[in-house]
């Protein structure tokens, strides 16, 4: 397959495509044919040598996030087919044709959203969940100061802060005029974000369903 690769850390002309190997699923994967991915700060960071090696372990080439399609489950998986199109985090790989996935880092790609959105979902959504629930502790009907002040200073950085606000009870209409379970909302530096008392803001990693 082909994948992007570089044998030495530098700027971006380091990057080159080559033929490498396809990965093989193991029993609790997936094998995506990658249709887009994400370009995070991480891969320029790890391509310029700071992180002192160019694999995080998983795989030596880029790339931290993919959307695409299921081609292949391995043995344990149960509930995802060929043909499925999901959202994933990997611990490199993604910058290539096919990439292998563990199903646990894997979700379905919500309804409307296409794979140019949905590969630039799972880093931000993750690093949004570790800022509010693990370091922020905010749970179903609760409250925060410390999300009021993200919320906050992110306007203030962007001029725009947008909230992922879940929509359990009826579907709303998006900004584009769709109808969604989820909507999205601007706040100002004056509004208090409102949580969703629903159980079903979880992990997308534990309540994911295929």
């Amino acid at each position: 397959m082909k994948a992007i690769v570089y044998d030495n850390f530098g700027k971006a002309d380091v990057l080159r495509l080559d033929e490498v190997p396809k990965p093989e699923p193991r029993p609790g994967d997936l094998l995506v044919e990658v249709k887009a991915l994400g370009v995070n700060r991480a891969d320029l960071l790890q391509r310029q040598g700071y992180y002192g090696t160019q694999t995080y372990g998983e795989s030596a080439l880029l790339g931290l996030e993919l959307s695409g399609s299921v081609v292949a489950v391995g043995s344990d998986v149960t509930d995802v087919e060929p043909g499925d199109h999901v959202m994933a985090i990997v611990g490199g790989g993604a910058y290539a044709e096919y990439a292998r996935v563990d199903r646990g880092m894997a979700v379905a790609i919500p309804e409307g959203f296409g794979f140019v959105e949905a590969a630039a979902i799972m880093e931000s959504f993750v690093t949004a969940w570790e800022a509010l629930v693990h370091l922020g502790e905010i749970a179903p009907g609760s409250s925060s100061s410390f999300m009021r002040q993200l919320v906050v200073s992110a306007r203030r950085q962007s001029r725009s802060a947008v909230l992922w606000e879940h929509a359990s009870s009826r579907p709303r209409l998006r900004r584009d005029g769709r109808k969604s379970r989820h909507s999205v909302r601007s706040v100002s530096s004056t509004t208090t974000p409102r949580t969703s008392s629903s159980a079903s803001v979880m992990p997308l990693m534990a309540r994911a369903s295929m």
